[in-house]
């Protein structure tokens, strides 16, 4: 996992200190919910919360494209986290941040072009090293800055940047948590199709070890967004049994859920909707309202529709520095 580009640049560990308060957001959803917080980020003094407060989402490394299960999630935010801190690199990682240092230079833009390079940078380490996973020596991690610059020199023809920049590109950290001052939340749907009992039950404790604050929407994160608009009315009268199946009717390619959001929020889409009629202070404080009329006690929420993401907002509006 690394910290959103629309959030900054990547930061080495002195620069990462001069935050004062960071949210990590790590979300199930890969659009959606980063739409929302990097909105909320922008809109924040307006919202009341303050400007010392940064909410930064993580997004998914190229390898890990696709994780959407909740333990696996909090599993991939430990393993990157633990890296971090211990500075042992692996080879999967390495081909992870060449990927993204094609990115962040421009060098690469579609999808197909990841695809094609990941590839091939897996193909060319497969040959030069023995073991993908395995600690790398200091030996093993300068050769292959040495092969990536080569693979650079040989595919993209406005290369600018030294061997030394680019050996110090990739041993920057993916993001900074300081367990002291920073807050880690993750947020996921109650999807009982792929998220278990089993499952709830080691997130929830995995969470609590951690100091990670566990944040759920049951069916999903659409109603959290659904709340901004709702009227009370509408929101008391809902149809628990149907919120909870979130079923997509025949001939519908919508949920229940996602059709009612719709409804309100007209041209939403999952990759790409306005979420600043939604975050305006006065339906801000309807969503923080309406969480009243369901559930929102994280043990409840196993079971019955609500959010508790009302709390993460009152809790970015009273965490001091």
């Amino acid at each position: 996992m690394r910290v959103s580009k629309q959030f900054g640049t990547r930061q080495s560990r002195s620069q990462a200190r001069a935050a004062q308060v960071k949210f990590l957001i790590i979300c199930e959803g890969e659009k959606t919910e980063q739409i929302y917080f990097s909105t909320l980020n922008r809109l924040k003094l307006s919202l009341g919360i303050a400007g010392y407060t940064h909410i930064i989402s993580l997004e998914r490394m190229y390898s890990e494209r696709g994780l959407s299960n909740p333990k696996v999630l909090l599993e991939a935010f430990i393993q990157s986290h633990e890296t971090n801190q211990s500075e042992n690199y692996n080879l999967k990682l390495l081909i992870d941040r060449s990927l993204e240092y094609l990115k962040d230079q421009q060098l690469i833009k579609s999808q197909k072009a990841q695809d094609k390079h990941y590839c091939a940078l897996k193909q060319l380490c497969e040959k030069e090293f023995s073991d993908l996973l395995g600690t790398m020596t200091e030996e093993e991690l300068n050769k292959f800055d040495r092969l990536f610059y080569e693979y650079l020199k040989n595919n993209f023809y406005n290369l600018e940047d030294s061997l030394t920049n680019i050996g110090d590109y990739l041993r920057l950290h993916d993001f900074e948590y300081d367990k002291e001052h920073d807050i880690v939340c993750l947020i996921v749907d109650r999807d009982r199709h792929s998220f278990t009992e089993q499952q709830f039950s080691y997130v929830m404790e995995t969470c609590q070890k951690q100091g990670i604050h566990f944040y759920l929407s049951n069916p999903c994160f659409e109603l959290w967004l659904w709340l901004h608009l709702a009227n009370r009315e509408d929101v008391e009268a809902i149809d628990r049994k149907k919120l909870l199946e979130n079923a997509k009717p025949a001939k519908s390619a919508k949920s229940f859920m996602e059709a009612l959001l719709c409804s309100v929020l007209h041209g939403y889409k999952k990759n790409r909707y306005d979420a600043t009629i939604l975050l305006t202070p006065e339906n801000l404080e309807r969503a923080l309202n309406n969480t009243r009329q369901l559930g929102a006690d994280i043990n409840d929420l196993r079971d019955k529709p609500g959010t508790n993401l009302a709390r993460l907002i009152i809790h970015m509006r009273t965490q001091k520095p």
